[in-house]
Formats: structure tokens, sequence, C-alpha cells
């Protein structure tokens, strides 16, 4: 058998939607202009994130250690505590950072990917439709980082139902800049991304999740993961699955129940 045969899925000729994040990595690493567009968010953020890292160490830890041993009476459980609790705030600042700042990048990039794979989409972005889906998905995003973040502590197992859990927003979120361009709103999203491609956007997002929270890696994973759903979002195209589906026009139904049955055609008049 053909190696694109093992590519096919249940939706169509496309490979599993989690491949995306490792070929976006690819695809980017063999782009030289995709590069310019990641270095300088690169950078900012290893700057952050060494600046988030050293303030909340130095300056957060010890109070919180002492309150929390204070509280719980039992000092070393306090500094166990305070140390997931920094490392939880290092996070959700970096996130915030990413989520803030480096939408505008993450959407540059998406936007060179879909004009080198040769798609065009027709931009109809609304502002006000694309502001309120973003906080609403943002806020969501922030829930379940902050409820489910502490199943990191568990080997193995915590990382991985932590990843699934939160795949299927983090897939959401990659693809926000796509729904934008059609100027879909919330609703809409939410019934395009868990309908049919429910799973497949569930695992790409569980899979990118995991190239997220993957230390010091995370940096240049993250990228890889905006052109592999760039890339993805190429082939919905290419396959005519993509959220456009959901502007196509429905047919018009007119109501004939109330109106009188059309007249019957008359015959022609016998010869004689």
């Amino acid at each position: 058998p053909s190696s694109s045969a093992d590519d096919k899925s249940k939706e169509g000729r496309m490979k599993p939607a989690y491949r995306y994040c490792t070929d976006g990595l690819g695809f980017l690493f063999a782009t030289p202009k995709l590069w310019r567009l990641a270095i300088c968010p690169l950078l900012l953020l290893f700057v952050w994130s060494v600046l988030s890292i050293v303030l909340l160490f130095a300056l957060a830890l010890r109070p919180q250690a002492l309150a929390i041993g204070a509280a719980l009476q039992h000092e070393a459980g306090g500094w166990v505590l305070a140390v997931v609790i920094v490392l939880l705030e290092i996070f959700l600042s970096i996130w915030l950072f990413l989520t803030i700042l480096f939408g505008q990048f993450e959407d540059k990039i998406f936007d060179k990917v879909l004009e080198i794979k040769g798609v065009v989409i027709e931009d109809r972005s609304n502002m006000a439709t694309n502001l309120g889906a973003q906080i609403t998905l943002i806020l969501i995003q922030l829930v379940m980082f902050v409820v489910f973040f502490p199943l990191n502590a568990i080997p193995i197992l915590g990382t991985y139902f932590y990843c699934r859990i939160n795949g299927i927003f983090t897939g959401w979120a990659l693809h926000m800049h796509y729904f934008e361009l059609y100027g879909i709103g919330f609703k809409k999203q939410r019934e395009y991304v868990m309908g049919d491609l429910q799973s497949q956007y569930a695992y790409f997002g569980a899979m990118a999740t995991f190239m997220q929270i993957l230390p010091f890696f995370n940096f240049f994973l993250m990228w890889g993961n905006v052109v592999g759903a760039a890339l993805w979002a190429c082939d919905l195209e290419k396959e005519g699955k993509g959220p456009g589906t959901l502007l196509t026009p429905r047919p018009v139904e007119i109501d004939t129940s109330s109106s009188s049955p059309p007249p019957r055609p008359s015959l022609p008049p016998m010869g004689k």
C-alpha cells in the first residue's frame, strides 16, 4: 500500500490532526520566510519568562511558604505547596503574555502560511464579533488552566489528563484567527469545533498543549503549533470542510399552504 493511504482518516484524505503539530514544526524550520516573524517574539518571550521565574521565586516564594506553613501548621508542607503555587503563577504569567501580546504575531504567521500554500480566504472579520469570541474563549481557558494545572504534579498520568482535558480548547484557540477571517462568532465557532471535527480538535489540541508545556523547548514548539494549525486550515479549505461551510446560505422554502393551487392547464380543442 502507498504511504499516502496511511494518512487517510475518517474526515477524508487528511492526516490525523495531531500530526499537524510536528508537521508545523518541520515546515517552520524549512521555510526561511517564517523565521523573521518568529524570532522577534521568541526573544521577547524569553526575556519575559526569565523575569517571571526570577522575580516570582525571589519575591513570592518565601512569603507564600510562610503563610501556607502557618495556616497548615506544617513548615515543610508549606514550602512544597508554595513551590507548586509559584510554578502555577509563572505559567499563568507566561500564558497571559502569550495570549495578549503574541496574538498579533500568531496571526501574521498564520496568514503567511496560507499565502505560501496558495490558500486565499476572503477577509470577513468583524472587530466586535472577534473580540467577543476571543474574550469568551480566553476566560474558559483561564478557568481550565487554573483548575486542572495541578494535575501536572502527578507524573505522566496527570500530564496526560491535563492535555486531554484542555485539548479541545487549545485546538479551538489555535484556529481562532481562522474563524475570524470568516467573521464567525463564538456560537458558530462552537458549532463547528464541537461538530464532526470534535475528536480531531481534541487530539490536535492535546498534542499542542503538551508541546506548549514542555520546559525550555516550548519557546520553539509553540510556533510549530501555530504553523501546524495553519497547515490544517489549508487542508480543510482544499477539502471543502472549513468553517466557511457554516456560511452557506440555506435554500429558501416558500410556504404555499395558504395559496390556492395553480390552475389546471386547459386542453387544446379536439379536431373534428
